[in-house]
């Protein structure tokens, strides 16, 4: 997928085994934020995806190494844990 689309980026959130970011040829992998105030997990993709969008965002796409990627997957993971301990959108509506 990644040489078809010509992406230099491509993130894989795991769920339970974390998260995965693929940038050029090298791989990082993120450790998973486990809270154990989790009630609903609607929003932790989303809140994933907007914390690595704001890494971009601010550090651009160019030269990246596996450290930087790594804090971007810990940031992204634990933003999403955190979000968690709130009862989101799906869980009021049901």
């Amino acid at each position: 997928m990644k040489e078809r689309s010509g992406a230099r980026l491509i993130n894989v959130a795991l769920g339970s085994k974390g998260s995965l970011a693929y940038y050029l040829d090298g791989k990082a992998c993120g450790k998973l934020f486990l809270s154990d105030r989790t009630i609903d997990t609607a929003g932790a993709g989303d809140t994933f995806c907007a914390e690595v969008l704001g890494f971009v965002l601010e550090h651009g796409l160019d030269d990246l190494k596996e450290a930087d990627l790594e804090r971007m997957l810990t940031f992204a993971n634990a933003a999403a844990s955190i979000v968690t301990t709130y009862k989101g959108g799906v869980t009021l509506h049901a």
